[in-house]
This record gives C-alpha cells, sequence and structure tokens, in this order.
C-alpha cells in the first residue's frame, strides 16, 4: 500500500518456457539441442524487464551458452530488449527500495506468492 492508500503490487515474476527457438530463428538450434530455456520478465507499474535462463539437463546446471552473439540473436527472435540475470536481480532490487521493502521480507515465507511460476507454452502449429 503506497501513501495515498493505493495497493500496488511489489513487482510480478512470471517464467515462460521457450520452445522451438530455432525454428524462429536458425542461429538459436542449438539451443533447442542442448538448453531448456525460460524468459523471465519482471514488470510493475509499467515497467517490464526481460532475461534468460539457460538449463542444461545433460549436466544438470544453469549455465550461460558459448553462442555468439546470442543476446542479440534472442533479442530480435522476441523483439525485445532482455537484461543479463544481474541486471534483472538490479531491477529487483531496485523496486524493492523504491517500495520500501527489504530483500529479506520478500525472502520470508509470508512471501512465497513472488516466487517464480513456470508456464510452459505450446509451440505453434
Amino acid at each position: 500500500m503506497d501513501n495515498t492508500g493505493e495497493i500496488k503490487p511489489i513487482y510480478d515474476i512470471e517464467a515462460v518456457r521457450r520452445d522451438g527457438l530455432g525454428e524462429a530463428m536458425p542461429s538459436l538450434q542449438e539451443l533447442d539441442e542442448k538448453y531448456v530455456v525460460t524468459e523471465y520478465s519482471l514488470s510493475y507499474d509499467t515497467q517490464k524487464y526481460h532475461t534468460f535462463g539457460f538449463y542444461n539437463p545433460d549436466k544438470d546446471i544453469d549455465e550461460d551458452p558459448d553462442i555468439p552473439n546470442l543476446k542479440e540473436s534472442i533479442d530480435k527472435c522476441f523483439a525485445t530488449e532482455s537484461l543479463s540475470i544481474d541486471e534483472f536481480d538490479k531491477m529487483k532490487k531496485k523496486r524493492l527500495e523504491e517500495v520500501g521493502v527489504s530483500e529479506e521480507v520478500v525472502d520470508d515465507e509470508e512471501f512465497e506468492k513472488l516466487e517464480y511460476t513456470q508456464i510452459y507454452i505450446d509451440k505453434a502449429k
């Protein structure tokens, strides 16, 4: 709740699995073959920020793919400007500071609703 009594969300985070990137852009085909790609969106008020996570199931780890011009290709593929995960985390922290909430409070159980929600998108047929 802000100082006018209006209730505003701190932020919304959405996680969407992205399949078939190589179909949209051949330079991203390696991502389809090797990684589970998830787009994370952070939004509040009129702001919206994006980043991407790459999970390698063969190694059971998240890692940054060694693909030339990866960020530019993904931005072109989704017509968006994405951030690194570090920049994304800074935007979350900035928002928490703006609303006067500490990271410790958000990490508390009462704020579990802010955790990522996995949404699976079917490939277009």
